[in-house]
Parts: structure tokens; sequence; C-alpha cells
């Protein structure tokens, strides 16, 4: 599901000034750092061994957005139990994967700042069929079902500053 103009744009501003301010860290993968950084609450994912931990709770401006998630995505917004920020500077982006298993079967993204693009695979037969969805800024989408389970996403590098708000059932 994909919902434009999901925030206004004072709500937009509002909870850009607060992930802006948002301490964030480092992500590596395979001994190599990621373009990316983070910031997590609820749980944080371990990229190298795979495996969350529970850690410090939402600041409060995320705890309003989980709420409007989950009514979007039709869950209880308690049951979105991890929040990922995610800075992406102009030229960062993220490869082909699915969430990890240690999250549940409902994920909603929030996008802030500058536009990107989500693109889709799964193998058909011995063919690959892709998808690709537009993600502008204040948009959310939610990924569940065969969207979550079976298809992988990425998001090729963007040309602009961009934030997005992961929101994760557990496992």
């Amino acid at each position: 599901m994909y919902q434009p103009g999901f925030l206004s744009e004072d709500e937009a501003g509002a909870v850009l000034a607060v992930v802006e301010a948002m301490p964030y860290e480092e992500v590596v993968l395979r001994g190599r750092p990621a373009r990316r950084t983070v910031s997590q609450y609820g749980y944080q994912y371990d990229y190298r061994g795979w495996g969350i931990t529970p850690t410090g709770p939402l600041v409060p401006v995320l705890a309003w957005l989980r709420d409007r998630a989950g009514a979007l995505a039709g869950v209880d917004p308690e049951a979105l139990a991890q929040a990922l920020v995610i800075r992406y500077p102009a030229g960062a982006g993220i490869g082909w994967h699915r969430d990890a298993p240690a999250f549940g079967p409902t994920v909603v993204g929030v996008s802030l700042l500058g536009p990107a693009r989500m693109r889709f695979q799964r193998p058909v037969d011995e063919e690959r069929s892709v998808y690709e969805q537009a993600l502008e800024p204040r948009s959310a989408y939610v990924l569940s079902g065969p969207a979550r389970s079976v298809w992988q996403h990425s998001i090729p590098a963007v040309r602009a500053p961009r934030y997005s708000i992961t929101f994760r059932t557990v496992a």
C-alpha cells in the first residue's frame, strides 16, 4: 500500500526537526561502512549478528507517528515495536534485501525530505519480476503479505538527502 501526502507539510516539518537532531550511528556491513546512518528505538538491530535487543523507548514525535502508521496498516500501534530512522545523504541507497526474520509481518515506512524510488523483485519461473514505486516526501507505505515475505526491495542511490522512518513488528 502506498499513501502520498500521509503527512501535512507542517507535520513533516515538525517530525523532520526532531529526526535531524537525533544521534545517528554508522551501519557496517561485511566490515564496510554503509553511506546511510541509523537511529533505532524499541529494538536495536545488530547488522553483524542479525539479531535484535531491546533499546530505548520512542521519542514523543515518533510515538505519535507510530500511532498514525498503525492506523494506516490496520495494526495495533503497540505492535509496531521497532522504529528505525535512516538518514540517507545524497548518493546513498540500500541494496536488495528482505527485512531480517527477527521482524514480523508488517513494515510501515514514512519518507521525509528528498524523494526516492523503492524497487521490488522476485523470481518468477526462470525470470525476474520487477516493480518500482516512487516514494515522495511526506508519503508512507505498508509492506505486508508477499510484499514483505516474498519480494526483495531496495532503494537506489538518492539524489538529495532523505530520511526514512520505518516501523516494524517483531516476530
